[in-house]
């Protein structure tokens, strides 16, 4: 507080010396005049005053921590040399070094606290500087507002005082660093006279570790004479006692002789009493087994009988099982020469198995399924070499499912041609090897697999009336399509909807109706440059179905994939839809004369796809 008052005195000076004008701090502004050093230090405040107090104190309180800090370190140095005195007739060399490498990391560290002291010092004459600044600006403020000589004087001496004071503060200092020099500087020398009592030490130690390595090898050699000397002396005692054995050996063997000749002395007598028993008893034994002899054959003649009997009994189970088993075949072979006639169209019921072979096949489960589409003619064929050129056209084929749709005549015609194992169903039929769960007369499940099955459909919708009206020109076709739909589009979900959703599908359908897909403003065909929405083909992708041929192909306008020709129109109306079951090829397939161009006669072309059973 006696500190502060020569700047209070000051700053009340000046206030008067200024006048006793009111104004504001934002008037006042323009006149304060706050002198800078070339340092460009700022004035000296009350504030900075107290700062500087601070820091002062702050930094006595590390010089005595520092003081602290080398009596601390004196007396550790004191109990290392203690340490070293204790220890040095044990092995306890690397703990030494240990302890010596924590005292440098001490030392390290007062190193780094006389430097911070250095900064410290350096801080304070920077303070000195900065207040000698002050000074100066304040003795010029005086003159220029004439302040009394007493309040300059008093001013002046509270400011030399506090200089001197620092004065003396830093030269305390340097002689507080300079002491801490000399005494890190006597720290040093101690550790380089500890390393060189640990170096004679460790020669010490070496020479010892060499004399104890002699005396080792000395001891050694003591040893294996001392082994050597212990080992013949075993030898010896080995035959005194080998002697004695046989020796008492010799003896045990005669008195046991003796013992022995007088034991069985004994036991002939105990036997000729044993042999008198024995005899009285082998006759009782004799009486007793001749009974049992009896009582056996008596049960062995007993049990022939009964297993004759049963023999017997299982010789005529067999020959029943027998008798029926040849009526079981016979009424199966029955069946198959009825399965493998197909009776004529006025009795045909579909659905009809035509069955030629037992061999049954199957799909494994994540494999390809081939599958056939072929659309005869809904016209009976007249030439009878139709049939052997269809048949020629999917020779090389070897697909598990094969559908046939067109009239009856030429679908039954191509089963015979064929061979294979067949159902006849509502507009044609499904050739496949695979097992045959059930049918019905427009779709049948197979067994693929052990885990899955397949439905697969058939939908045979001969029109032509539409395409007559297209060929007659105008829009009336439209009114026709419509008119003719409602009782189409009823069979077809009605075929299409058989069994669950959820079962892998496939339909084969001849819907004599071109795909919506395929008619769009921007198809190259004329007169197919219609956005018409065709129903059936709509309603089957409202089922959740996917047309295999234009998912398998870039768009209609490159691959139309035409399976009718009739005079100029030309439509893809024959269609393979599956559901859970991923298309993955599909392309048109020439299907003998049906495909070649006939005077008047409509031509057609099959579809041939790959899909991926899931």
């Amino acid at each position: 507080m006696r500190r502060l008052l020569p700047t209070i005195l000051l700053i009340t000076t000046i206030a008067l010396l200024s006048g006793c004008a009111s104004y504001t701090a934002r008037e006042a502004i323009p006149n304060i005049d706050i002198p800078l050093t070339d340092r460009l230090e700022l004035p000296v405040t009350k504030h900075s005053l107290i700062v500087a107090e601070r820091q002062a104190a702050e930094a006595l309180v590390q010089e005595a921590s520092a003081q602290e800090t080398i009596v601390l370190l004196e007396e550790k140095i004191e109990e290392l040399e203690r340490t070293v005195a204790i220890y040095e007739q044990d092995d306890t060399i690397l703990v030494l070094q240990g302890q010596i490498a924590s005292r440098q990391e001490i030392i390290e560290g007062q190193r780094d606290t006389i430097a911070r002291l250095d900064g410290e010092i350096a801080a304070l004459e920077q303070a000195r500087t900065l207040l000698s600044d002050q000074l100066s600006t304040a003795l010029v403020d005086l003159q220029r507002h004439q302040a009394t000589e007493a309040e300059q004087r008093e001013l002046l001496d509270d400011q030399q005082q506090r200089i001197a004071g620092l004065d003396d503060e830093t030269t305390a200092l340097g002689e507080e660093r300079a002491l801490l020099s000399f005494q890190l500087l006597a720290a040093q020398a101690e550790l380089e006279r500890q390393e060189s009592v640990e170096s004679e030490q460790r020669a010490l130690l070496d020479d010892r570790e060499q004399r104890i390595a002699q005396l080792s090898d000395e001891l050694a050699a003591l040893d294996e004479e001392h082994t050597l000397l212990s080992l013949q002396l075993l030898a010896v005692q080995a035959d005194l006692e080998r002697q004695e054995t046989v020796e008492s050996e010799q003896r045990a063997l005669l008195d046991d002789r003796e013992q022995r000749i007088a034991q069985l002395n004994d036991e002939i007598t105990a036997l000729l009493d044993e042999r008198q028993a024995l005899s009285g008893q082998l006759a009782v034994v004799n009486a007793a087994l001749d009974e049992q002899r009896r009582i056996e054959a008596a049960a062995e003649a007993e049990r022939v009988q009964a297993e004759q009997r049963q023999l017997l009994a299982q010789q005529q189970e067999a020959e029943r099982q027998e008798r029926e088993r040849q009526a079981e075949l016979a009424r199966i072979e029955w069946e198959r020469e009825q399965a493998r006639l197909i009776p004529p169209l006025s009795q045909l019921r579909p659905p009809h198995r035509f069955i030629i072979s037992d061999v049954v096949k199957t799909v494994a489960k994540g494999s390809i399924l081939k599958t056939l589409l072929l659309p005869l003619s809904d016209v009976p064929w007249k030439e009878h070499e139709m049939v052997d050129s269809v048949a020629q056209s999917i020779a090389d084929l070897d697909d598990p499912v094969i559908f046939i749709t067109g009239a009856m005549e030429n679908v039954t015609a191509l089963v015979r041609r064929v061979g294979a194992n067949a159902i006849l169903l509502d507009g044609g039929a499904i050739i496949t090897p695979l097992e045959v769960l059930e049918v019905s007369k427009d779709s049948v499940q197979v067994r693929l697999n052990g885990e899955q099955t397949l439905r697969l459909s058939l939908a045979n919708l001969v029109e032509y009336e539409v395409f007559s009206a297209f060929l007659n020109g105008g829009e009336g076709w439209k009114e026709t399509q419509q008119r003719i739909t409602g009782k189409r589009l009823e069979h077809l979900l009605q075929i299409v909807r058989q069994g669950s959703i959820v079962e892998p599908t496939i339909v084969a359908g001849s819907l004599y109706e071109p795909s919506h897909q395929d008619w769009s403003s921007f198809s190259p065909i004329a007169y197919r440059q219609v956005d018409y929405l065709w129903p059936l083909s709509a309603a089957m992708e409202d089922e959740q179905f996917l047309d295999v041929y234009r998912l398998t192909h870039f768009s209609a306008g490159t691959d139309s994939g035409n399976t009718i020709a009739l005079g100029e129109i030309k439509e893809r109306v024959d269609y393979l839809f599956s559901r859970k079951v991923l298309p993955l090829f599909s392309t048109i397939l020439p299907i003998g004369g049906e495909s070649a161009p006939r005077e008047g006669a409509v031509q057609r072309w099959g579809i041939a796809a790959s899909l991926l059973i899931p």
